[in-house]
Formats: structure tokens, C-alpha cells, sequence
């Protein structure tokens, strides 16, 4: 008779032989003609594996008979009607079928299963699955314990770049209670790559520029590809250089290579450096990534080319150019000339006003209030952080000794995932209170900076825009008619300037009063006005708010004592 042998283990780390050696000598003690074994390294519990499309298409005029070392090396499903239907499959195709574990049990070719075999392999394929489910609860609580004890353990995967990936050489089997095979640890090159990568971020560079600078230089990737703007960015966003790792949902400390300051500015900085970045070598604007549209959308720099051959540039909505979104925005443009001088002439102004400094001072106390604050519910979420990993360890011990009764085990792992989730939300809050704390810090620093400003003539477009930077939060053009509305600028300190542009011979720009203010709901100017109540002569005149459009502010006021000379350099 001729024999088929079937083998199996789960991982490459293990050995195919016991079980090749067991078959071999169940077919020399019956007399069976051994003509093949198929073998597999694969786990149980896979259904499309490549050894068993090749029993499903065995049959007699192949062999006779299959021979298995025990039912769980054919499978560990805990779907236990399919490991029958495999069994049954086999015996339909003509071959016996036997398990050397029960080897006295031959199953014929030709014949179905009774009731009585199909009983006894569904408990033999419950208790597999069982053995499976029981075998991975171990690794995975055995895994989860090791790690916390050795944070840098390999745990499978490619290691992040900067790191590589060596054996741990106190490491010398299982007996020695070492629990890392392998590490993963600091790659000197790589890293001083990773430093440089973070610098180059929190001094604007771009993360195009980054990878280009990267790539002149002949570095690769951990693929051996060049890099790109997306490995950057990802480089920039894993909080592994931050000291942070992560298994299984469980956070990890390890060594910071990038100081929490440092962590966070640049993941601002990353967006900040793409939306500041001047790509026109001409044409610069300056309030790039400030100067907006009552719609929301960006203002634009749009060349205009008129009749008369003369051209100029006009800042407009981005979307100026959707036919079916300009039903929407009817905001017209303003000349970019005539907005950039206006905006320059009020923030020279503004920074050099006791008003401003008073402002400055107002909003910095403010932000040093919330920061302390802020602070305080990071120190709370680590205690209770601390608090809750205490508890999982407890759990895991747990796992541990009740691994044989399955139902207490469920019950646990229940109680750690939900641990595991409240350690994710706390980390979550964690890293959104210091992007918040972060924020905060950067307009502190920008507050402080505006302060500093004394020398201001004489500057490129480019100085301007780090000006802006610091001490604008937002520009909005509200147009009333062609080249004619309301530029509102609104500083980070609270400061509000309303500048009239009117179309003119000399385009006519007024700055009006700080007390003035701008409702854009309606785009008028609110000034407050003194109101004598005739009722109670002899109290004092109450102040009354009313709103004027631009019409009325030119019938009601004498504009020329708010006219500002933009040319001003």
C-alpha cells in the first residue's frame, strides 16, 4: 500500500522532523510504501493553506492512505464542521485516513463518518482549538510581561529608522529569566539623520527640502529608497523618538531623542513650514497662509492684464475661479499692492503703541494662566496612568495562573483590554494637552517677540512675513464694491486694526480708530457713541453702540483725519 504523510508546525522556529520520524516508522511497522510527505510551516488556525489544496486533490490513484502524527497538526479551527468536512473530503477521494495519536482508529476510504466518529473528532478538533486559544493567551501575556520588563525587545517587523536590530547579549535561553531574545537599539548614523531631520524642521525648512537635502547626500531609507515628503512626515510623526513606544496598546518609556519641546513644536512646525513656504521666486506674498476670504478660503495673488497693457496683481478668493462656488462668494478683490502696504503701515504702527504693549502683557498673563493649568491635568493623568498600569499587571499575573479554566481567563482579558483603553484615552489626552500646552508656549514666544520689534524700515517682503508671523493671527478683506471695502486685521494679542480702502485716483486708505469695531456679520463698523438721556438731565451721558456702512461713515465723518499714507516706507 502506498502512504502520504502530513506535517505541520507553526512557525519556522520550529522543527518538521518528530513528527517526519513518527510517520516513517508507523509506515516501516505496517508496510506501507511511504511515496511522499507534504509539509508545512504554518499555524493551525489559517484556512487557505497551501498543504491542504494539496490533500484536497489526493486521491486513490495517488495513494491509499494519509497519515497524519494527530488531528491538531491537520488543523486548530475552532470551526470544528470544516476540520470534519477536511477529514471527510479526504475519505470521499478514496484514501484511509489515520492519526497516529489514536492509531488504532483507521478511517476507510469510501465511507462517511457516523455519528460516533463525528463526535469523537469534534472533540478532538474543540480540544486542538482549545490548546491554540490556550498557547496564544500564553505568548501574548508572556510577550506583554517580557516587554515591560525589557522596553527595547524585538518584537517582530522592521525597526523604525534609526534603529537596528542585534541580539541581546546577556541572552543565553529561557532558564536565565533574560526575556529578550533580540533588541532593537540606536543605529549612530541613522539617528544623527533623524536629529538632523527635526532641526531642519524647527527652523522652517520644508519637508520637500528635507528629503531632497537627505537625498543629495546619498541617504536611503530603511527600504534602500530615496526620501520623500511622506517618509518625512512619518519620520517627524512617530512618537518612538520621543521616548514613546508602543505594544499591543501597552505604552512603553524608552530614551527621548527628541526633547518634549522639541516633539511638539515640530509636529506644529510640519504644517506651518508647508504653508509658509515660498515657492514663486516673484510675486512673493507675504500674508501667505494669513490673509483670508469672509468665505474661509485663502486670498490669491491673481494677475490682472487690462486693455491698457499695464499689469498689476489682485488678491481674490482661491476659488474665484469655480463658476458654481462664486454664486456663493461674492467677495470682490483688492489690488495685492494697495492690501500689503495697508497691512505693513498698521502693524509698524500698532507695535510701536502703549496700547499694544498693554495688550501684549494682558494676553501673556492669560496664556502663562492656562499653561499652569494645562500642566496640572498632565500631572493627574500620569498619576492616574500609573495607578491603572498597576492594575494590568495584576491582571496579567492573573492570566497567568488561572491559563487552564478558559472562562476566568476571557473574564480578564475583558478587564485588561478595557484597561488597555483607558491607558489609549489617557495617552490620547495627554498628547492633546501638550500640542495645546505647545500652542500656547508659541504664541507666548511670538507675543514676546512682536515686543522686541524696534527696527522696521528698510524690510524685504520675506522679513515682513516672519513679522506677520509672529504678531498676526488674521487678515480678512471685506469688499463692498471693485477695489472698495474693509481690510480687518487681528492681531494675537487681541488688537483689532479697520482699514477703509476706497477706489480712488490715489486709492484713498484710512485707519480707523481702536475703539471702532467690526461686526462681519453685517460688515459694518460699530462705534461706540456718547448719548445724552433728556429723561435724567443730571445724569451723565451713557455710551450707545451703531453700526455704519461705509456710505454712512463717509456722510457722517470727515474721512481725511484717518487718511494714512501707505507709501510710507
Amino acid at each position: 500500500m502506498k502512504a502520504v504523510g502530513y506535517i505541520r508546525v507553526s512557525t519556522d522556529h520550529q522543527d518538521l522532523s518528530r513528527q517526519e520520524s513518527l510517520i516513517r516508522q508507523y509506515c516501516q511497522k505496517n508496510n506501507y510504501c511511504l511515496i511522499k510527505i507534504i509539509g508545512e510551516k504554518v499555524s493551525g488556525a489559517k484556512k487557505d493553506r497551501k498543504s491542504l489544496a494539496e490533500l484536497h486533490i489526493l486521491d486513490k490513484s495517488l495513494a491509499d492512505i494519509l497519515v497524519v502524527s494527530e488531528l491538531s497538526r491537520l488543523s486548530r479551527e475552532a470551526d470544528y464542521a470544516n476540520v470534519i468536512f477536511i477529514i471527510n473530503n479526504i475519505l470521499q477521494n478514496g484514501l484511509d485516513v489515520v492519526f497516529l495519536d489514536e492509531e488504532s482508529k483507521v478511517y476507510k476510504a469510501g465511507k462517511s463518518l457516523d455519528i460516533i466518529d463525528i463526535i469523537t473528532l469534534a472533540i478532538g478538533a474543540k480540544t486542538a482549538a482549545d490548546e491554540r486559544m490556550k498557547i496564544a493567551t500564553r505568548m501574548k501575556t508572556g510577550k506583554t510581561t517580557k516587554i515591560q520588563i525589557e522596553p527595547y525587545m524585538y518584537t517582530g517587523g522592521t525597526a523604525p529608522y534609526g534603529y537596528k536590530i542585534i541580539d541581546n547579549p546577556l541572552y543565553h535561553g529561557q532558564i536565565d529569566n533574560i526575556p529578550a531574545k533580540r533588541l532593537i537599539t540606536e543605529d549612530e548614523y541613522q539617528m544623527s539623520n533623524v536629529r538632523l531631520v527635526f532641526q531642519m524642521v524647527l527652523n522652517g525648512t520644508t519637508l520637500r527640502d528635507i528629503a531632497e537635502h537627505l537625498n543629495k547626500s546619498g541617504t536611503l531609507t530603511k527600504q534602500n529608497k530615496p526620501f520623500c515628503e511622506t517618509s518625512i512626515s512619518k519620520m517627524i510623526k512617530n512618537p518612538i523618538y520621543n521616548g514613546r513606544r508602543r505594544f499591543k496598546g501597552l505604552p512603553l518609556v524608552i530614551k527621548k531623542i527628541i526633547s518634549d519641546e522639541d516633539w511638539n513644536k515640530a509636529q506644529i512646525c510640519v504644517s506651518q513650514n508647508k504653508l509658509f513656504k515660498d515657492i514663486a521666486t516673484s510675486n512673493f506674498n507675504p500674508l501667505k497662509g494669513i490673509v483670508f476670504c469672509p468665505c474661509g478660503y485663502a486670498l490669491m495673488l491673481h494677475q490682472m492684464s487690462p486693455r491698457s497693457g499695464q499689469k498689476y496683481y489682485v488678491l481674490a478668493c482661491c476659488r474665484k475661479n469655480n463658476k458654481e462656488y462664486r454664486k456663493k462668494c461674492r467677495n470682490m478683490g483688492i489690488k495685492s499692492d494697495v492690501l500689503f502696504k495697508s497691512v505693513w503701515n498698521c502693524v509698524k504702527r500698532s507695535l510701536t503703541l502703549t496700547e499694544y504693549s498693554e495688550k501684549s502683557n494682558k494676553k501673556s498673563e492669560q496664556i502663562n494662566t492656562i499653561i499652569t493649568q494645562l500642566n496640572q491635568q498632565l500631572v493627574n493623568n500620569h498619576k492616574s496612568m500609573d495607578n491603572i498600569k498597576e492594575e494590568m499587571r495584576h491582571i496579567e499575573n492573573a492570566i497567568i495562573k488561572v491559563s487552564d479554566i478558559p472562562s476566568l481567563v476571557d473574564k480578564y482579558k475583558i478587564d485588561y483590554k478595557k484597561k488597555q483603553d483607558e491607558i489609549s484615552s489617557k495617552e490620547d489626552s495627554n498628547k492633546a494637552i501638550e500640542e495645546e500646552i505647545t500652542k500656547n508656549k508659541q504664541q507666548l514666544e511670538r507675543i514676546q517677540k512682536s515686543q522686541a520689534y524696534k527696527q522696521l524700515h528698510d524690510m524685504t517682503d520675506k522679513e515682513k512675513s516672519e513679522i506677520y508671523k509672529n504678531v498676526l493671527d488674521r487678515v480678512v478683506y471685506y469688499s463692498e464694491t471693485m477695489f472698495t471695502g474693509f481690510i480687518v486685521i487681528d492681531y494675537k494679542n487681541g488688537l483689532q486694526n479697520i482699514v477703509v480702502s476706497k477706489r480712488h485716483y490715489n486709492n484713498l486708505t484710512l485707519l480707523l480708530p481702536t475703539t471702532f469695531k467690526f461686526n462681519k456679520e453685517t460688515r459694518k463698523v460699530v462705534i461706540p457713541l456718547h448719548k445724552h438721556d433728556a429723561k435724567q438731565p443730571y445724569n451723565l451721558d451713557f455710551i450707545k453702540e451703531q453700526e455704519f456702512s461705509l456710505a454712512e461713515l463717509s456722510s457722517s465723518y470727515d474721512l481725511e483725519e484717518w487718511k494714512i499714507n501707505i507709501d510710507d516706507k
